[in-house]
């Protein structure tokens, strides 16, 4: 998702300028053919994730609904239409434009800032030592909260919750996309639970860096 933000600034940027790097017009459509792709990925990864916790809020309460509780309508599937296909290979392709920009004539600072392509030293690793900055929120759905975090170079995070009545920590899941909606199983069905939250970040399948602080959330039933 962040990659698809940064991606829509680059293609609108590019478009500006890319005839007075030397750049074609079959260039821009390629970027512009790229960007459409990733922009429809990134809404519809966030709209099944959405659709997916519809579906299981629809599923708890008509199976443990109370009779005569009003049905709610099933949730309706995303449907938003696919753009024109493009060749596999989005990032590679990038990758090589970025360089051909680089050393055109009439390329600088400026033209890099716009873009979002200055250069900079990536991190290693092990040096991925700074303290994630979670928001922890209460969602609508039963026995669910919200975390929201910035991944920045990492692949995803991992979220932990430890219960009031427990002095260990559990997993509930690994997370790639923010927000990332948590459900948990309650200890007594029907009331409600405190949780302590605290996630770490992942690079591959890794667990990198320091836990965040410890968040404190209440989930209903």
């Amino acid at each position: 998702v962040e990659r698809a933000s940064w991606f829509g600034n680059f293609a609108k940027q590019f478009a500006l300028i890319a005839s007075g790097l030397g750049f074609t017009q079959a260039d821009i459509d390629a970027v512009n053919a790229d960007n459409a792709m990733l922009q429809f990925l990134s809404a519809r990864l966030l709209q099944t994730e959405n659709y997916v916790a519809a579906v299981k809020a629809f599923q708890r309460t008509i199976t443990s609904g109370r009779n005569g509780t009003l049905t709610p309508n099933f949730p309706l599937a995303p449907d938003a239409p696919m753009p024109a296909a493009v060749p596999t290979g989005i990032f590679e392709r990038l990758e090589r434009l970025v360089r051909r920009i680089r050393v055109a004539t009439g390329f600088g600072p400026q033209i890099g800032a716009a873009l979002g392509i200055t250069p900079r030293i990536v991190e290693r690793l092990s040096s991925f030592d700074t303290q994630p900055l979670p928001k922890v929120s209460v969602s609508a759905n039963a026995y669910t909260f919200i975390v929201r975090v910035t991944r920045g170079l990492f692949d995803g995070f991992v979220v932990e919750i430890k219960r009031s009545s427990s002095s260990s920590w559990e997993t509930p899941g690994s997370f790639v996309v923010s927000p990332a909606e948590v459900t948990i199983v309650p200890l007594k069905r029907g009331e409600p639970e405190i949780l302590e939250v605290r996630i770490r970040m992942l690079k591959g399948n890794k667990m990198v860096g320091p836990y965040s602080d410890v968040h404190l959330v209440t989930v209903t039933p």
